[in-house]
């Protein structure tokens, strides 16, 4: 079944409101997608235990898993330090 063309954005709403895209599947062409994933890898870091308290503190204020906080904070720099290394 292909979808009807429509006249106005007001038909077409209305015409959604009760419908369903389902009912139009078949009509679609298929399509292949490759997802790849980051590579990443874990590293360990020793901080004191005042350090990754104050950490936690703010991720905690932030709202977000600490390690995502860190990892935030690491991305940031490096790309600070990389800007700095290849203006010079």
């Amino acid at each position: 079944m292909k979808a009807p063309n429509f006249r106005t954005e007001d038909a077409e709403r209305q015409y959604w409101a009760t419908h369903s895209a389902a009912e139009f599947i078949d009509a679609l062409p298929a399509v292949e997608i490759e997802i790849v994933a980051p590579r990443r890898r874990r590293e360990r870091i020793a901080l004191s235990a005042d350090a990754l308290r104050a950490i936690k503190t703010i991720a905690r204020h932030r709202k977000m898993p600490y390690q995502r906080l860190m990892q935030t904070w690491l991305l940031e720099r490096l790309q600070t330090e990389t800007l700095g290394v290849t203006a010079r």
